[in-house]
C-alpha cells in the first residue's frame, strides 16, 4: 500500500484489511522511527501480519519472500 496521507483514507484501508484473511505485510521504504513523530504511528499496522521498515525498496522483495 502506498504512503497514506489522509487519516480517513488510512482508516478506510485498515477496515478493509481487517476483512482479508490472507497474510499482509506493511512495508515502509524508510525507517519510520527515524522520521518525524507523527510518521511513527501506523493506522494500518494493527491489520498487518508483519511490518518491514527501513530496508529501502528491498523491503518489497523481503515481504514477498516472507509470504512464500
Amino acid at each position: 500500500i502506498p504512503c497514506l496521507t489522509s487519516l480517513d483514507t488510512a482508516n478506510a484501508i485498515a477496515d478493509c484489511l481487517k476483512n482479508i484473511s490472507q497474510p499482509k505485510i506493511e512495508v515502509h521504504i524508510s525507517n519510520i522511527y527515524k522520521r518525524e513523530e507523527f510518521r511513527q504511528k501506523s493506522v494500518t499496522a494493527a491489520s498487518a501480519d508483519g511490518i518491514l521498515s527501513g530496508f529501502g525498496i528491498s523491503g518489497y522483495r523481503l515481504a514477498i519472500l516472507s509470504l512464500s
